[in-house]
């Protein structure tokens, strides 16, 4: 879509943009243009995409890995650092992965960066704040600071090189592989952990989860004998697992749609009747598949909605086949299998057969995510085109807001149940998959046509973002190093006082 950034050029912006860009831009100029509500519009739409990629994330995408990887009797270790590391990361991963088919490479790392550096300022400042003050094994926290350092430290590298080759792109994910393989072999050495302890796996976080009052909620309902005063102490792994955080997620969604709408505030109201339609439609494209969420009346129509879908996203409908419009037999298609799932399915109880909506869900939802992703990267462009700030800054500060929103409430969560070294080796590694594996496959792409223009010194504000999320790691280390592993509320308030220079720094570069 760069070509859209020469919109002003032409006479007709309407036909230009309907000749050239998404339909963003074409909602924008064509509709929207001279509108004095046009900015609310758009902060509603972003809000919007936000709102469902989070609501995809948590539903369907997330719970989804953990079915396959609990049907797969992966260990909770390899299960956390790959299939569930994806399921937190999906949308920062997504992003990054659309903004370098756009030739937006730097709005994807300005979103990486800037959410890099808020989970390890902000987001780990309330982790202290709600889980106290307590000890995390030195070890760990070197190892996952450490190799975000060497990420990101690469990456700076390669922006004074100013060039990036296929094979220096490769390096990134072969670096995570690295790291994975770091992970399971000092987990094999360290049988003899204690169960807590072996909790220090990133979750399935959530953009919705208030506090930690759900977990409790949800041990409390589920094993009544085990009092919340001992969830606070040193919990069994099987109560609050990587692969059971879904479905503490499933039972607080399941609760929230149970509210009626006289009950609700006129916010809550507000924003159920926007959300609404999204919501009905995510339902009947993306398959349900175990027996708490398990509705035949949507799963019925979901064989013909998530092929249509499908077709609407790819811009296949108007497609021909040997002479045949492609809608025409997926019609049929679409039909028949409804039926099918109406003759082999109960009103309450899933079919056997669910393991094949697990990878229907699976699919369907990298779909979504895909979708939004690529909706959301052409509204920052727009933004950006319009009021002249910079991608990257939109990416480094509202893109890194949104995606980084589960880390906001899921990390300070788990910390406040007492599981601090959870909590912060979250605050790394989830950065980390984003940025070697989201980050590089972005550049793979990019990259795969030949060697591509990687300059930090056109980019200023993405190269001050890195310098600010170094300083952020290195306090960490060097804190952590002199206190013996002791996370203090010292070390917490010197990290969020340096996001907030950070915010200054970066805001008078680009203001002034």
């Amino acid at each position: 879509m760069a070509e859209c950034e020469d919109v002003y050029n032409a006479k007709d912006h309407c036909g230009y943009t309907i000749d050239n860009c998404s339909w963003i831009f074409q909602f924008y100029f064509c509709s929207l243009n001279g509108n004095p509500f046009s900015l609310i519009l758009m902060l509603i739409l972003f809000w919007l995409f936000i709102t469902t990629l989070g609501t995809i994330a948590d539903q369907y995408f997330s719970p989804s890995l953990s079915y396959i990887a609990s049907k797969l009797k992966l260990s909770p270790t390899l299960a956390g650092i790959t299939l569930l590391a994806f399921g937190n990361g999906a949308p920062d991963v997504f992003s990054s992965i659309l903004a370098a088919q756009k030739l937006k490479i730097f709005l994807a790392l300005g979103a990486l960066f800037g959410g890099a550096l808020f989970v390890n300022s902000v987001v780990l400042y309330f982790v202290v704040i709600e889980g106290g003050e307590s000890h995390i094994v030195l070890s760990k926290l070197f190892r996952d600071a450490g190799f975000l350092l060497l990420t990101v430290s690469t990456i700076l590298i390669y922006g004074l090189i100013g060039e990036i080759s296929l094979f220096q792109a490769c390096l990134f994910p072969l670096l995570y592989t690295v790291y994975v393989c770091i992970v399971i072999y000092t987990e094999k050495e360290k049988k003899a952990l204690s169960a807590f302890d072996s909790l220090e796996l990133p979750v399935l976080e959530s953009n919705r989860i208030e506090s930690c009052e759900i977990i409790e909620d949800y041990i409390a309902s589920t094993i009544p004998q085990i009092q919340i005063t001992q969830v606070h102490g040193r919990p069994p792994h099987s109560i609050v697992s990587n692969l059971q955080w879904s479905l503490i997620k499933f039972r607080y969604f399941l609760q929230k749609e149970q509210t009626e709408f006289s009950s609700m505030t006129f916010f809550e109201k507000a924003r159920y009747i926007i959300i609404f339609p999204i919501q009905f439609l995510q339902k009947l494209t993306i398959p349900y598949y175990i027996e708490e969420n398990w509705n035949r009346s949507y799963a019925v129509m979901m064989p013909l909605a998530s092929i249509f879908f499908v077709l609407t996203t790819q811009e296949w409908i108007t497609e021909t086949v040997f002479g045949v419009h492609v809608w025409i037999p997926s019609l049929i298609i679409g039909v028949f299998l409804c039926v099918w799932v109406w003759c082999t399915s109960k009103v309450s109880i899933p079919p056997n057969y669910n393991g094949v909506l697990t990878i229907v869900a699976f699919l369907m939802s990298i779909l979504w995510i895909c979708t939004i992703c690529g909706y959301m990267v052409d509204l920052l462009s727009l933004a950006g085109l319009l009021s002249g700030i910079p991608a990257e800054f939109l990416g480094m500060t509202m893109l890194a807001w949104g995606n980084s929103a589960g880390d906001f409430y899921a990390n300070p969560a788990i910390a406040k149940l007492g599981l601090n070294q959870t909590a912060m080796t979250a605050c790394f590694a989830g950065p980390l998959f984003n940025t070697l594996v989201g980050f590089g496959i972005a550049l793979i792409i990019s990259s795969s046509a030949g060697p591509i223009s990687f300059s930090m010194y056109d980019h200023a504000v993405v190269a001050i973002s890195g310098c600010c999320l170094i300083a952020s790691i290195l306090t960490s280390l060097l804190f952590g190093s002199f206190f013996r592993g002791l996370i203090t509320k010292l070390h917490a308030k010197l990290l969020l006082s340096l996001y907030f220079t950070f915010g200054l720094i970066v805001s008078l570069y680009q203001f002034t």
